[in-house]
């Protein structure tokens, strides 16, 4: 893409970046801590509706001042802003017969491989702890999409085009003209494939990377594999399924596909956690 004009780049420059990781208005936390706490401790909130409802704006504010702008942004583009999310999950969830599972037993906790052999059904497809992916489409059932043609996006518009065709987005680039750099950045690429796709991406990359010099990082999501997960990354990795039949990825994902289907070798993964985007990084192998 184009560098844009340099008067719009010199704009560009000024821009506070931190500001997108910073919370939204941390000075206003202190005062509505204090006003929470003293109409909790001082009102009757269950009787008094005037109190009741200053004391849900006091804690909406709370939310708002302590929320990033991209945590902001997440929350109204997902499942609060929108109740299809929630809806799927649980049409998928009657239709599957998990509730019915999730019930069985008197209710006594569950776990997401025995919920797969008794209904059935794919792990992936469970909105479980083990990262909530449902996915059942008329095309292939309570099972997890893996390729870019068939998917709930190409299903719900009935089109063979993959997401990216069916907007026309600019071209894939094919060859990757800047060879052994030092380092090799990407960002927001990866979650929208599915592994094989991946796999020819990082291979463009791969082919320009000096072994033992050359380091590709790669800045995205690594969610927990079994608990722990933060709303914004499931989220994220359910409108990745929808759209792409792709996903964000646990640590596991992250190795079997960069260590097992494309030849290189994580040196670190740096994950802040809390939701945070971590960096994997990555090299290739020397030839021995």
């Amino acid at each position: 893409m184009p560098l844009p004009p340099l008067a719009n780049r010199q704009a560009v420059d000024t821009v506070d970046l931190s500001i997108a990781s910073a919370p939204s208005d941390i000075g206003r936390v202190p005062g509505l801590l204090n006003d929470i706490t003293f109409l909790k401790n001082n009102v009757d909130v269950s009787s008094n509706r005037e109190a009741r409802l200053d004391l849900l704006e006091k804690a909406r504010s709370l939310v708002q001042a302590l929320e990033t702008p991209r945590e902001t942004m997440l929350k109204h583009v997902g499942a609060e802003a929108r109740p299809t999310a929630s809806f799927y999950c649980t049409t998928l969830g009657i239709e599957a017969g998990l509730f019915t599972a999730l019930a069985a037993n008197h209710g006594s906790p569950k776990r997401a491989p025995a919920l797969s052999s008794a209904m059935n059904i794919d792990i992936d497809a469970l909105p479980a702890p083990s990262a909530p992916r449902p996915s059942a489409t008329s095309t292939s059932g309570c099972k997890r999409p893996t390729t870019v043609h068939d998917n709930p996006f190409t299903f719900g518009h009935q089109t063979p085009y993959t997401f990216f065709e069916f907007v026309a987005a600019p071209p894939t680039i094919t060859a990757l003209p800047v060879r052994g750099a030092r380092a090799y950045y990407m960002h927001s690429v990866l979650h929208d494939w599915p592994d094989d796709k991946c796999a020819s991406i990082i291979g463009h990359i791969k082919s320009a990377m000096t072994p033992g010099y050359s380091k590709l990082l790669i800045n995205k999501n690594v969610i927990p594999s079994l608990r722990g997960q933060i709303r914004k990354q499931t989220c994220m990795d359910l409108y990745m399924m929808v759209m792409f039949g792709s996903r964000e990825r646990t640590e596991e994902d992250w190795r079997g596909l960069l260590e097992g289907k494309c030849g290189l070798k994580i040196c670190n993964i740096w994950n802040p956690g809390n939701g945070v985007e971590g960096i994997v990084e990555c090299e290739v192998l020397m030839e021995s």
